[in-house]
């Protein structure tokens, strides 16, 4: 008889033992009037479990009494604990909700085949393309998503974690519609906060390339995502602000900087004028910007200015202009917390700057998506 066929006959024996044995170990599901009872053969429970073999090899409670309790998995729970662990097909057939039903206590009491069950359906589900394929159908779930996260973080399965932050990452610093920062509320923000310092703090064991720039400071998850979502509304309101507006007509500035002025592309603050036009301003050729001006050298002057723009002195050796300068003509006082250049208010602010100022937005037909 050879070694194998030796070691099958063994088996064979022991499994024949033990159904033919009472059980022996009592198991207590649940507490109070919830509580339940099962009877379980020790040594195929201790197979299954890392923990319930320590409590029965050490000389405890637990081993002298030949009951062990789990005050906090119902009957209902455990059955599906079992279900997966001793059924091949159950376990092909567990999806990710099943798995965060059964995970945590997997990982409590240390059932290393369940967990590992788990670890697999989870990361599976979170896989970036796999999250991208449903965001072209239109189902993502993302309190799924961010429940699988949270829960992968708290049952220490990285390889399951990994995609999953992947994926909130990039949505969290997308501007897209509506797979993109906007689709968070502050709720799932305040649950998704410790994961996010987790994986800023641990980005290279994680391999996570993706931006992680948010300012996530110690102890003020509430403020950070309160924040979060108010930048974000504003920004979305600002936006779409922008792409409603043609352009701004200015006028009453004596002709010298009346004109049309169009926002520069990809910026907030600076409006040019539709066509480069000049006009004499003590006896120069200049050209108007109205922008945002921010204080340089002893200015202090911060908020929304009408600028005269002074041509180049001179081509640098790599062909760039040099010695540009500008100068305030008039400005708007108080406009620092302004995000669009305002209607009136403008005053002088130099000695040849003559005319009240006004400005108005021209607004597009129709924009589109």
């Amino acid at each position: 008889m050879t070694s194998e066929s030796s070691d099958n006959t063994t088996d064979e024996r022991q499994a024949k033992k033990l159904r033919s044995s009472e059980p022996d170990l009592k198991v207590i599901l649940g507490s109070g009037d919830d509580q339940s009872i099962l009877w379980y053969h020790s040594q195929t429970l201790a197979a299954k479990s890392k923990y319930i073999d320590t409590m029965l090899s050490v000389d405890m409670k637990e081993r002298n009494e030949h009951v062990i309790s789990f005050p906090d998995i119902t009957s209902e729970t455990w059955e599906q604990m079992m279900k997966f662990i001793d059924d091949p097909i159950a376990a092909r057939k567990m999806n990710e909700k099943d798995a965060l039903s059964v995970v945590e206590f997997y990982d409590k009491y240390e059932f290393e085949g369940g967990r590992n069950l788990c670890s697999h359906i989870i990361s599976d589900y979170l896989k970036f393309p796999s999250l991208l394929d449903m965001e072209k159908k239109g189902t993502v779930n993302l309190d799924l998503i961010i429940d699988l996260v949270v829960t992968a973080h708290k049952a220490n399965m990285e390889d399951a974690l990994k995609p999953g932050l992947y994926y909130i990452w990039r949505r969290l610093h997308s501007p897209q519609v509506p797979y993109g920062r906007l689709m968070f509320t502050e709720l799932q923000l305040k649950r998704l906060v410790p994961v996010l310092k987790y994986s800023k703090a641990n980005r290279v064991r994680l391999d996570l390339r993706v931006r992680m720039d948010l300012d996530l400071e110690e102890g003020e998850d509430d403020e950070f995502a309160k924040e979060f979502v108010s930048n974000n509304q504003l920004w979305h309101n600002n936006t779409l602000l922008s792409r409603c507006i043609s352009h701004i007509e200015l006028s009453g500035t004596n002709g010298n900087a009346d004109g049309d002025f169009t926002q520069c592309y990809g910026c907030w603050d600076r409006y040019k004028p539709d066509e480069e036009r000049t006009a004499r301003w003590g006896g120069h050729q200049v050209t108007f910007r109205v922008q945002y001006w921010e204080p340089k050298d002893e200015d202090t002057y911060k908020g929304w200015a009408i600028v005269r723009k002074y041509p180049p002195t001179g081509i640098d050796e790599d062909g760039d202009p040099i010695g540009i300068d500008k100068k305030k003509c008039w400005i708007a006082p108080y406009s620092t917390n302004h995000q669009y250049p305002p209607f009136t208010g403008w005053i002088p602010c130099d000695q040849l700057a003559r005319g009240k100022p006004t400005i108005k937005y021209v607004l597009r037909d129709e924009i589109t998506g």
